[in-house]
């Protein structure tokens, strides 16, 4: 069943303004891809449909035009009634002579004695085939799709063959594609807006923010098993009801924050990526990435913990002004690409272990005439396994 977000009084102003600049940006971009598909699209169908008119017209051409040795009856006309008639429901055919002083036109049965608009005289200029192509209003006040082409038999006279077919079926083909369209466009909107990733300096008060504000499961990946239970410990302080997941943890423990975490007992759950592989829980409203995972296929196994069977759910990744590049190594290698957001400024700021570089310090003994070194600032501790 899809998870339905609910509405939280106070929501922040920095959700409102993420949400409402990624939806104008995603819409006005998919509003201008749509129409450029959908021309496209339309072109295609239509150049399918010109071929089809094309060969009912050569053949109407053929037959019309009098066999060689004929022509030199000046009395009779250069072109006859064509031996066949167009097998198509809403096509027609008709020729015009052009050089007479009275124009005498010819049409197909279905058109009786009524004519078909030409494109000549909307200022349809012929293309490099020597057609001209457009759309007129048919003799039942229907669209037309019209192909047309001046034929010029020399002494015999200049005559404008058309042939025009019920443009029906170009509309439905492309307001079928556009409907298909629409609906992709849809979900990738959903996704791109989901899929929100935040440049985090100040992760902890965010994400305490964000727990606050979603109702629903959240599931929350760390890198390190000592990180799961930092993280947890300080949630838990928040008022927060959290269970752990990790490598050391036994499997009655797993199983038990697994439960929990199933059942609502526990409406959060950290993990690491290791045991993540293991968790089968349905309506996980989101995904929250505290630290980048180590390698980018773990990513994929993160995000796809949520929006399972159909439902809805959001993915959102934290990271800091240090991991850019590690951020752009997943993308490049998922071929993917993240929405960025700005967080507020009136959040507090969480400091997180960096890289210490270490080139100038000088190793120094544990105690007076101990071999075992530490550097300046280093704690050691004995642990018993």
């Amino acid at each position: 069943m899809a998870h339905e977000p609910r509405k939280q009084k106070g929501t922040s102003s920095l959700a409102t303004r993420l949400f409402m600049s990624a939806a104008a940006w995603v819409v006005v971009i998919l509003i201008l891809t749509g129409f450029a598909l959908s021309s496209v699209y339309r072109q295609a169908v239509e150049r399918s449909f010109d071929r089809r008119l094309n060969l009912y017209l050569r053949t109407l051409i053929a037959e019309v035009v009098p066999p060689p040795g004929d022509g030199d009856d000046k009395t009779s006309q250069a072109l006859g009634e064509p031996l066949f008639e167009l097998p198509l429901s809403g096509w027609y055919w008709q020729i015009t002579r052009l050089d007479s002083r009275k124009p005498d036109v010819r049409s197909s049965r279905s058109l009786w004695d009524r004519k078909l608009p030409k494109l000549e005289d909307q200022g349809v200029e012929l293309n490099a085939a020597g057609l001209r192509l457009g759309y007129v209003v048919g003799p039942e006040d229907q669209q037309l799709r019209v192909v047309e082409r001046p034929v010029d038999l020399g002494s015999d006279g200049r005559y404008n063959v058309t042939v025009a077919g019920d443009a029906t079926e170009i509309f439905e083909e492309t307001r079928t594609f556009d409907y298909y369209l629409s609906g992709t466009f849809v979900a990738l909107t959903m996704g791109l807006l989901l899929t929100t990733l935040f440049q985090v300096r100040f992760g902890l008060a965010l994400l305490k923010r964000m727990l606050t504000e979603e109702s629903g499961r959240t599931l929350i990946f760390v890198r390190t098993k000592r990180a799961t239970e930092r993280l947890a410990e300080k949630l838990n302080r928040h008022g927060l009801n959290v269970s752990v997941l990790h490598g050391d943890r036994s499997q009655s423990q797993r199983n038990s924050a697994l439960t929990a975490f199933q059942h609502g007992k526990s409406r959060v759950l950290v993990a690491t990526d290791v045991a993540s592989r293991g968790i089968h829980v349905d309506d996980i409203a989101q995904v929250i990435n505290y630290d980048l995972p180590a390698i980018p296929e773990d990513f994929i196994h993160r995000v796809g913990r949520t929006g399972r069977a159909g439902a809805t759910g959001s993915a959102i990744t934290f990271y800091s002004g240090v991991e850019r590049s590690d951020l752009a190594r997943i993308e490049r290698t998922l071929q993917l690409k993240m929405r960025r957001g700005q967080v507020e400024s009136d959040l507090v700021r969480e400091e997180r272990a960096m890289p210490v570089d270490v080139s100038g310090m000088r190793p120094e003994p544990v105690k007076p005439g101990s071999r075992m070194v530490r550097l300046p600032g280093e704690v050691l501790q004995r642990y018993s396994v």
